[in-house]
């Protein structure tokens, strides 16, 4: 096996483990924003449903 062919299988193989690492950070950020936002849209403080009186009222 050649200089040229190992460097070129071996730029193939690095884009491969980029591709893979920035698929990780992308899912990783994802869970971490869901982690975040899930609960603030669930409470019942920051969804509006803490009124006592119908929204009509105000």
């Amino acid at each position: 096996m050649s200089t040229a062919e190992r460097a070129h299988r071996a730029k193939r193989f690095d884009e491969d483990v980029k591709l893979a690492a920035t698929f990780f950070d992308a899912t990783a950020i994802l869970a971490i924003g869901t982690a975040f936002s899930v609960p603030r849209m669930c409470s019942p403080t920051t969804a509006g449903l803490s009124r006592s009186r119908p929204s009509s009222d105000i």
